[in-house]
């Protein structure tokens, strides 16, 4: 859950799971002294991680996709980026506007380049190549 501005906030919800791979942004606003649950906005799948940038609209990666999503409700895909089974788990911003996101194995950096961003894998020396092995992504 995260805080959009003083009436709102969003919490992201999915799941995946086995043919399931659904996720949606559920916008929560203040109504008088209480929250409300409003209507839900689709993400394209189920979210893995996200960050708050410094113009407080929030960064999402889902399994597919990088998506950005901002006060006014807008959830918009910045750029499609592929991370299914690579279990992204932690999101962060640098001074520089760069998202580093940590997942198994991998480090990926996105640097903006316009209104897309540049990706940068960062991966052990020893890693020549990656291949999926009992349905994990595992460096050789």
């Amino acid at each position: 859950m995260v805080q959009l501005g003083p009436d709102l906030a969003v919490s992201l919800e999915g799941l995946a799971h086995l043919s399931i791979n659904e996720g949606a942004v559920r916008w929560i606003e203040r109504s008088g002294k209480t929250f409300q649950a409003a209507k839900t906005t689709p993400l394209p799948d189920a979210p893995h991680t996200l960050a708050k940038a410094a113009d407080g609209s929030i960064y999402v990666l889902t399994w597919s996709s990088l998506v950005k999503v901002t006060a006014d409700r807008h959830v918009d895909v910045v750029q499609k980026i592929e991370t299914d089974g690579l279990y992204a788990n932690s999101m962060a911003i640098d001074g520089a506007g760069a998202l580093w996101i940590g997942m198994r194995q991998f480090v990926l950096r996105l640097t903006p380049s316009g209104t897309r961003f540049t990706e940068t894998w960062f991966v052990r020396e020893s890693c020549q190549h990656m291949q999926i092995v009992d349905m994990d992504c595992v460096c050789h």
